[in-house]
């Protein structure tokens, strides 16, 4: 598929979660210029009261506020109101190494015959307690123990927005680095590219179980039953403040309108 010829939708889904929808967008224009214009960046403020929408507008990103059931919904429907063959699913609570999309893309082009993509993640390991490496097993049946995560790394660079340091993460990238291009078959799950087609073949996700698992896993061996191949992209890095995607956070203590200064 040409990336010249077509933009990706961009689906993030937000809940309360403004500084860290900005550090991430920061994250994808400043350290993946390349990739920035073939986005078309779509924000889904869900249940949000904390100046999402009314941040997005006054930069000119597009933004609908929706007050849906959650983020599995809240993907379903957002890929059903877009239109653009290749998809990325995400939350807000993410921060992108550079070149991150440019090594997705790069191994989308040269692998047309796997459907999903995603990369490394790092985190705090507040949300899930784990070593390097962590290995989870794909549900429903024990009997056919389909590892679905790897290159999954424990490494604390902030455990919130505030906290967050760039430079750690840089260097925690440099020391991990890169053993080889793709691997078949695992994933960290979101953010993900896939191409709308895949999603709407296997029907999207099943809002009944609950996010990230076993919901994710769900999704991807629908994926496996179809022989449809996902894979991580060892050298795509980003970083994930565990114990901040569930969270609800309604006790606002920032003024949308000065989130720019922060």
């Amino acid at each position: 598929m040409s990336l010249t010829a077509n933009k990706i939708d961009f689906i993030i889904v937000a809940h309360n979660e403004l500084p860290y929808l900005k550090l991430m967008l920061w994250s994808l224009k400043e350290h993946n210029q390349d990739e920035w214009n073939l986005f078309e960046i779509k924000v889904f403020a869900n249940n949000c009261n904390d100046g999402t929408k009314q941040w997005c507008d006054k930069h000119s990103i597009w933004c609908e506020d929706v007050n849906l059931p959650g983020v599995y919904t809240t993907w379903n429907y957002a890929t059903s109101i877009t239109s653009n063959p290749l998809i990325i699913c995400a939350s807000c609570d993410y921060v992108f190494a550079p070149d991150f999309w440019k090594n997705i893309l790069k191994e989308q082009q040269k692998n047309p015959d796997i459907y999903h993509f995603t990369g490394t993640c790092l985190d705090n390991g507040v949300m899930y307690p784990h070593e390097d490496n962590v290995s989870v097993f794909a549900w429903p049946s024990p009997k056919k123990m389909l590892p679905t995560e790897r290159r999954w790394f424990k490494r604390s660079c902030g455990d919130n927005w505030k906290e967050f340091s760039y430079k750690k993460f840089l260097q925690a990238i440099k020391e991990i680095g890169t053993e080889q291009s793709i691997r078949i078959y695992e994933s960290s799950f979101s953010p993900f590219l896939t191409t709308r087609e895949n999603y709407n073949s296997i029907g999207g996700f099943d809002p009944l179980w609950e996010y990230p698992k076993p919901g994710d896993l769900h999704f991807l061996n629908k994926m496996k039953s179809m022989n449809r191949k996902f894979c991580i992209v060892d050298a795509a890095f980003w970083y994930h403040f565990g114990g901040k995607a569930l969270a609800r956070r309604d006790d606002i203590k920032y003024n949308w309108k000065k989130i720019d200064e922060i």
